[in-house]
């Protein structure tokens, strides 16, 4: 498989991230830490979890999954959207009529106890990035504006105000 210069210098930053920094590296992190788009870093982190397992390398690799589909519970239908360990991954796929999607979220050379690193991995890069943290994700949605401080706080005072606009 062909690899560019550019793609070998995104897997030498991941592993500069994960092993010299021992850092929890989200995908969510990773694009807006290099400035891509969500589905490359997504793929990105794939990439590096196969070539570390397939050199043996792995062994201090810890991995999480996004997994979404649907679930079924006493009749009823639901889309079922989970983060999961990877010793996990297949237990909890099985459990869904239908797997919808499942990728790489984090990896990372600790084991998790809970999700609480997760979550601060991704809020602490979004905070940093406000102005621009959608702009390598799937969701796009051009109405959606940024309000100012006064604005906020006027609509907080008066939340009907929102409402009717």
């Amino acid at each position: 498989l062909f690899r560019s210069a550019m793609d070998e210098l995104y897997l030498e930053n991941i592993d500069e991230y994960v092993t010299d920094q021992n850092k929890i590296v989200t995908y969510k992190w990773l694009s807006l830490t290099l400035g891509v788009h969500v589905n490359q870093a997504k793929q990105m982190l794939y990439d590096y979890v196969e070539r570390k397992r397939k050199d043996n390398s792995g062994a201090q690799l810890h991995v999480t999954y996004l997994v979404t589909g649907k679930h079924i519970h006493n009749g009823y239908a639901f889309h079922k959207v989970a983060v999961v360990k990877e010793e996990k991954l297949e237990a909890v796929k099985s459990k869904l009529a239908v797997v919808s999607s499942v990728h790489v979220y984090s990896i990372q050379r600790s084991v998790l106890k809970d999700s609480g690193p997760l979550f601060s991995t991704d809020y602490d890069i979004i905070k940093a990035n406000l102005d621009i943290c959608s702009k390598f994700s799937a969701i796009q949605c051009t109405f959606a504006v940024r309000r100012a401080p006064p604005e906020i706080l006027k609509l907080q005072k008066n939340p009907q105000e929102s409402s009717e606009q």
